[in-house]
């Protein structure tokens, strides 16, 4: 009987031993958020981290970090099991794009040109000409409808 109950007994060991390994890897695995690769590590983001402390436990920055993950559009939104390449050392920014030259806006080339005689109107002149005042308006600078002067040559496009 007393065999009986140390078989048991061993039994019951075995288990439980073979539980513990398995919760031991399993914490050790998780407890290696980085693999070694290159000039950095890959970092499993793990709850509650952030950026800034990921950076912080690396020491690197924030910015390297964004630098060498172009997939984060977004430092505020990374999650739990999200893999990101944590660079070590100095990281090289990416060479930034000069602004496009702005164009200057394109003057509507002249069908005619108008004299403009006391009493005329911008309406009354589109009208004539069958061309929008707005039109009219855009190709002389005449930021008012209401306000242009006799005497004046009018460019209508």
């Amino acid at each position: 009987m007393s065999w009986v109950v140390s078989r048991e007994k061993s039994a019951g060991r075995l288990v439980f031993l073979a539980a513990l390994v398995v919760v031991l890897s399993l914490f050790f695995l998780a407890a290696r958020p980085a693999e070694a690769q290159g000039t950095g590590v890959n970092h499993i983001v793990q709850p509650g981290e952030y950026l800034a402390v990921i950076a912080r436990n690396y020491g690197t920055t924030v910015q390297n970090i964004l630098w060498a993950n172009p997939q984060i559009t977004n430092p505020n939104r990374i999650y739990p099991g999200q893999v990101i390449f944590v660079p070590l050392g100095v990281v090289t920014p990416p060479t930034p794009q000069p602004p496009p030259t702005p164009q200057p806006p394109t003057q509507p080339a002249c069908r005619t040109w108008h004299y403009v005689t006391p009493g005329q109107t911008l309406l009354q002149i589109s009208r004539w000409y069958g061309v929008d005042p707005f039109t009219i308006a855009r190709a002389n600078n005449i930021f008012n409808l209401n306000l242009i002067f006799w005497g004046t040559n009018l460019c209508i496009p």
